[in-house]
């Protein structure tokens, strides 16, 4: 079937499982941070119900992009309007193939970037003086924060999954570690492997949608520790 059509229909915009399972780890943010606000009070305003919601953005834009990729990027009247000339079918599969390929790439930056800024802003709410060790590397911070928020310790192998994962979208899906060494990652009885100088062939659309759920997991867990419960709102 040709990829490219004359006429953006509504059955056009595909709702296939990744944007389906994107669309329900939005509503499961929206759905934790009412529970945390409930649960303890929190105002729209408090940062940590900020924490969840940025995650939210980052799911709602990518979600939206997916959307505009399925229904409105293939219809020639598209390319007709905004460009001098529509591709041919071959030449625009590539351009579909790319575009999919950035979409997932932004997914999985975008919320490697929140979880990343939201640990350093928890470290820096803990102990604003510390703002040296706010800079380091994350798994430093990761390990600063463990000592101190004691539920954070059990995501610490997901911490890592994350990283790695994201860490080979800057060799086009290929594990390139500074320390050139292999690594193994088990999270919930499975394990990940990582091999020098291999691509991964684990990362599709349905493991991407499964790493933002078990951020929001760790997130709705982690912010309803104690130690960051007794924080203040500002």
């Amino acid at each position: 079937m040709a990829l490219l059509f004359d006429n953006p229909e509504p059955q056009r915009a595909v709702r296939d499982q990744f944007t389906l399972n994107l669309d329900s780890c939005r509503e499961r943010a929206v759905s934790i941070a009412s529970e945390l606000q409930k649960l303890h009070t929190w105002t729209d305003t408090d940062w940590r119900v900020a924490i969840v919601h940025r995650v939210k953005n980052v799911v709602q834009s990518v979600t939206a992009f997916l959307m505009f990729h399925r229904s409105i990027f293939p219809s020639r009247a598209y390319w007709e309007v905004y460009f001098k000339s529509v591709p041919t079918e071959v030449l625009f599969a590539d351009f579909y193939k790319e575009a999919d390929v950035l979409i997932r790439v932004s997914l999985l930056q975008g919320v490697f970037t929140s979880i990343e800024s939201d640990l350093r802003l928890i470290l820096l709410r803990i102990d604003p003086i510390a703002t040296k060790e706010a800079t380091e590397p994350l798994w430093k911070v990761t390990k600063w924060l463990v000592g101190r928020v004691p539920r954070l310790e059990s995501y610490v192998a997901f911490l890592r999954l994350l990283l790695f994962t994201r860490n080979t979208t800057h060799h086009n899906g290929v594990f390139q570690p500074t320390g050139g060494q292999n690594e193994n990652v088990t999270w919930k009885g499975k394990t990940f492997a990582f091999e020098v100088g291999k691509s991964v062939d684990f990362v599709n659309g349905a493991f991407l949608a499964w790493l933002v759920d078990e951020s929001l997991s760790m997130l709705r867990d982690v912010l309803d520790d104690p130690a960051i419960v007794s924080l203040p709102a500002v």
